[in-house]
């Protein structure tokens, strides 16, 4: 489950890269669009701007090779999906919030 949590987290986290990188006009992001579009204004902040893309670009791809490494950790490790659906299972089942929850609804049911 640590994994499948993992993987859903940095998954998020590097879209979050790539979409900085590209850089979408009036989104806050300092990308390879907004350099381009303010290339022929200001010298100064389109080299400011690049440098910003090169950053989420080293970013995106530092991510995207830390997700195959640990993906073939986690292929030869051993686990599997089953394994994380059953350890999610035992883990929500373990908690008592969870418990506590069902006896109560339950009782209201009864």
């Amino acid at each position: 489950m640590r994994f499948m949590f993992f993987f859903f987290i940095f998954f998020c986290q590097l879209l979050f890269n790539i979409m900085m990188a590209i850089g979408i006009p009036e989104s806050g992001t300092t990308g390879l669009i907004l350099a381009l579009k303010i290339k022929s204004s200001s010298t100064g902040v389109f080299i400011l701007a690049m440098v910003g893309w090169a950053m989420w670009m080293i970013l995106c791809v530092v991510g995207g090779f830390v997700v195959v490494k640990i993906h073939y950790h986690y292929r030869h490790s051993g686990y599997s999906v089953q394994k994380a659906q059953m350890e999610a299972g035992t883990a929500v089942a373990q908690n008592e919030g969870v418990r506590g929850a069902v006896v109560a609804g339950v009782k209201s049911s009864l």
